[in-house]
């Protein structure tokens, strides 16, 4: 495998400051952990969504952008933090100030309600990026 594929970047203080500042509660520890060793590339992880910063800042507003124009009755928990995007239709979040390794929970564009995908946030960091915090 290509070393380009393996490379691992972390964001700076400046970087974590802007991702907690886009929510209005505190982030849990297993994400801010993420985002300092893998959350600017991971190697192929989040090559095709928005997950890494700074593309995933944002993401609430956009779900509940897509909630409104589909006029669908998906309940969003108010503490909820989408932390990834997959091309307008799919969402990922997790719940703040739960627990400092949240469950992950899905939300597509067909009107479902949320589904929970992963009963941690690490569980899904370690299945999908194949990294571990």
């Amino acid at each position: 495998m290509s070393k380009m594929f393996r490379n691992y970047v972390g964001i700076n203080k400046e970087e974590l400051a802007r991702v907690m500042n886009s929510s209005k509660f505190k982030l849990p520890l297993t994400y801010t952990s993420f985002l300092k060793k893998y959350g600017k590339e991971c190697g192929l992880f989040g090559t095709d969504c928005d997950v890494l910063f700074p593309r995933m800042i944002g993401l609430n507003d956009e779900l509940s952008e897509m909630i409104q124009e589909e006029s669908l009755s998906i309940e969003i928990p108010d503490k909820a933090f989408v932390f990834s995007g997959y091309q307008g239709f799919q969402y990922l979040f997790f719940e703040c100030e739960v627990s400092d390794n949240p469950p992950v929970y899905r939300v597509m564009d067909g009107g479902e309600p949320p589904e929970q995908i992963y009963d941690s946030l690490s569980k899904y960091f370690e299945a999908d990026a194949k990294v571990s915090i």
